[in-house]
């Protein structure tokens, strides 16, 4: 959930004509220029990534755990 409204806000709500002709810069500029919340949706983006992380981590957990009980 935090992941899509990271991507939410990092839309680009300004159709450009040819995307293949403007320099990766040129097309975060406009990026930030025509989104919502540009800065806020890459920092939700990162977030979402480290809480994934966090929760794969903490179900391998609790898997190794569950099989040390049993064995």
């Amino acid at each position: 959930m935090v992941r899509l409204t990271g991507i939410i806000l990092t839309l680009n709500l300004m159709p450009v004509q040819d995307p293949d002709m403007i320099s990766k810069e040129e097309f975060i500029a406009i990026q930030k220029q025509f989104s919502i919340h540009y800065e806020l949706g890459s920092f939700l983006i990162i977030c979402s990534n480290f809480i994934l992380v966090f929760f794969l981590l903490f179900l391998i957990y609790l898997f190794v755990s569950e099989k040390i009980k049993q064995s």
